[in-house]
């Protein structure tokens, strides 16, 4: 019977062998849970590069199918170049309505520090003319195929004839 009870021996060398045995088994879930964590992160880069290619394609064809509502849009404002047209837009208004202008200044003011691409124009226009013939000129002003927006009027009556000034400001692109 004294046979059937481990040698003290025997006992240390299972003992240690078991403990080696469990040292190897958290060392390698150590390193798999690494793995894992590494496969992860990969995954999630390859998921986010598909949803970016994704993302590109699907604002390409908006914009392809909106091409004409982007190109009205950029109608709106006034491109590098095309002041000319504008001040003869305002010349041939004037001369629709009957009143007599001068533009008194002009001057660009960025929108906004981030966005380098727009800038407002402010104009000042002195006007002179009848009452009816001003209302009809600053309708017109706000109504001119550029976005454009009265800002302020200050007009004064000289009996029939009125006289005074519009500050506009038309969005432009730079």
């Amino acid at each position: 019977m004294s046979e059937l009870i481990p040698k003290k021996n025997k006992f240390l060398f299972a003992l240690a062998l078991a403990t080696f045995g469990l040292l190897v088994y958290l060392a390698g879930l150590f390193i798999v849970q690494g793995k894992i964590g590494e496969i992860e992160t990969l995954y999630k880069d390859t998921e986010s590069d598909v949803f970016k290619e994704e993302r590109v394609r699907v604002l390409t064809k908006e914009a392809l199918e909106h091409a004409d509502d982007i190109e009205l849009v950029r109608s709106f404002f006034v491109k590098p170049g095309d002041e000319l047209h504008f001040i003869e837009t305002i010349e041939e208004l004037g001369k629709e309505t009957g009143v007599s202008f001068d533009l008194g200044s002009i001057g660009g003011e960025k929108v906004e520090q981030s966005n380098p691409t727009k800038e407002d124009l402010n104009i000042r226009i002195e006007v002179e003319g009848s009452w009816a013939n001003i209302v009809s000129f600053s309708h017109g002003l706000e109504r001119l195929s550029f976005g454009s927006e009265i800002k302020s009027m200050e007009l004064n009556a000289d009996g029939s004839r009125w006289s005074g000034f519009i500050n506009l400001v038309v969005f432009k692109e730079k």
